[in-house]
């Protein structure tokens, strides 16, 4: 089946045309996203390998929390079990049930080792940035709320640490709050859902140290509500089968490879803005 794309909503700005190589970027295109299934980490493993658990104790939503006077019992002095701040060498989860968010009590920069994002559990982030150097998993709600990132990578330019955000999973770059841009940071996995909210939205390779070019891998829905957009820049942009980007905003991609998958769709009346980008497509797909 062929790629159901409203090519009238793609904007090309300084781009490459398809022709050239269209056969080796398909091929690539079907190596990523092979690549990105296989690797993508399994909640359940994320969870089983737990050093530190959000508990809640202190009865805020705090991530850096600290009440020695209570309301906490006992030693209950922390939000997070064992009875410490989580490090760089931990693997965190956030279980069900709980919201835990990104602020400025202590003016901390939450970086951990691996985070997991149970469903029914929500990370908002918020006042500071959340560094994560291996893999994070959201199968819950991340609420992209303030002008700070979510930064996934550990700063060697070989490895590939990624956000997945499985079927279950929503990312919400919400409307509101301070202005500034909201980014991911690191190669991202979409199999649930994006929701665009903001004017700022951003898709962003990690920065020093990191990858050169980010991997981004659409395989759900990315929803930009009419006058928001989100950008993406410095990365191969994958459309995966059956995979939707709709709501009737403006996706911009600036120094990209735009890989359309068959039965992918851009649903009018979505602009897609193409800047000294490359857009392919699968066989039988229509590019331009």
């Amino acid at each position: 089946m062929g790629v159901e794309v409203d090519l009238g909503r793609i904007n090309a700005i300084g781009s490459r045309g398809p022709a050239e190589s269209l056969v080796a970027r398909v091929a690539l295109l079907t190596i990523l996203v092979v690549v990105a299934m296989l690797a993508a980490p399994s909640l359940s493993s994320a969870q089983a390998a737990c050093t530190i658990t959000w508990d809640g104790g202190v009865g805020t939503t705090s991530w850096h929390a600290f009440a020695p006077n209570g309301p906490g019992t006992g030693d209950d002095v922390y939000n997070w079990t064992p009875e410490r701040y989580p490090t760089a060498a931990d693997d965190v989860c956030i279980p069900a049930g709980f919201t835990v968010a990104s602020t400025l009590e202590t003016q901390n920069t939450p970086t951990v080792g691996t985070l997991t994002v149970s469903a029914g559990a929500t990370l908002n982030v918020t006042q500071v940035q959340v560094g994560v150097q291996g893999d994070m998993t959201n199968a819950g709600t991340v609420n992209m709320s303030g002008p700070v990132p979510i930064t996934v990578t550990d700063g060697v330019p070989a490895d590939a640490e990624t956000l997945t955000n499985t079927g279950t999973g929503t990312i919400n770059f919400t409307a509101g709050g301070a202005a500034g841009i909201r980014a991911i940071k690191g190669d991202l996995l979409n199999q649930g859902t994006i929701n665009v909210d903001h004017p700022e939205a951003s898709l962003e390779r990690p920065g020093a140290g990191g990858p050169p070019v980010t991997v981004l891998t659409n395989q759900g829905t990315i929803d930009i509500s009419p006058g928001n957009a989100l950008r993406s820049i410095f990365a191969t942009f994958v459309h995966g089968p059956g995979s939707v980007i709709t709501g009737g905003g403006t996706m911009n991609m600036d120094q990209e490879r735009f890989e359309i998958a068959g039965n992918a769709q851009i649903v009018a009346p979505t602009d897609v803005n193409m800047t000294n980008s490359v857009l392919a497509g699968s066989a039988g797909a229509a590019t331009g």
